[in-house]
C-alpha cells in the first residue's frame, strides 16, 4: 500500500434543483473530516466560471496554480490536539 500525502476532491457535481440549500458545505465538510483525521491537507480544482468556487474559499482552501480554465486550490489539515 502505497502512502499518500494529500487528499483529492474531485469531480463534485450538483443537480441545480439540489444547490444553494446547503448539501454541497454538508458533504465537503464530512470530506474535510476525513482528512484532518488523517491529518492530510486537500487539494482540488474547478472550472474558472464555476461559482463553487466561493464554497472552497469559504471552507479554507487557498489557490495554488492556475490554467486557461481551472483555478487549483489546497486547504491543510485542522490539527485537533
Amino acid at each position: 500500500m502505497a502512502c499518500v500525502d494529500y487528499a483529492r476532491f474531485g469531480e463534485f457535481y450538483l443537480f441545480a434543483q439540489h444547490q444553494g440549500c446547503g448539501l454541497g458545505t454538508l458533504i465537503l465538510k464530512h470530506v474535510l473530516a476525513q482528512a484532518d483525521a488523517r491529518r492530510l491537507p486537500v487539494r482540488l480544482e474547478y472550472f474558472k466560471w464555476n461559482p463553487a468556487g466561493r464554497l472552497y474559499l469559504r471552507n479554507g482552501f487557498q489557490p495554488t496554480h492556475e490554467t486557461d480554465i481551472h483555478i487549483f486550490l489546497e486547504r491543510p489539515p485542522a490539527f485537533s490536539e
